[in-house]
């Protein structure tokens, strides 16, 4: 589908910016609380870019659409389009979770070998 593809392309190009930003954040975890406020703004803003492409490939795909059966393709390629970001959000949650837990037992193992050499 022509609309899914465009959008596919500039999802790409949106994750391999996300991914640098967030190596990049990653990288300065030392950083003040400031340096994270400007990643996390990258990333809300690399994510408005995203949906906003999709709305206006969706939008041209309605303009040029010549039947009903037309429109109902470019209602399915938004609705692919909002999926797939959906589950790209879904995963990013899951490793945030998994990260946050990795760092609780981390913490728990400090603990546990301070309280065990006196």
């Amino acid at each position: 589908m022509l609309v899914s593809s465009r959008v596919l392309a500039s999802v790409t190009t949106s994750l391999i910016l996300l991914m640098a930003s967030g190596a990049q954040a990653q990288g300065s975890s030392g950083a003040p609380a400031g340096g994270g406020v400007e990643a996390h703004k990258q990333e809300v803003l690399a994510h408005m870019d995203k949906r906003i492409s999709a709305l206006q490939e969706a939008k041209t795909c309605v303009s040029a659409a010549q039947d009903h059966d037309a429109m109902k393709k470019c209602h399915e390629g938004l609705k692919e389009d909002r999926m797939a970001m959906r589950h790209e959000h879904m995963d990013k949650k899951m490793q945030r979770l998994d990260a946050r837990k990795a760092k609780i037992e981390m913490k728990k193992m400090e603990m546990e070998k301070k309280s065990s050499n006196p």
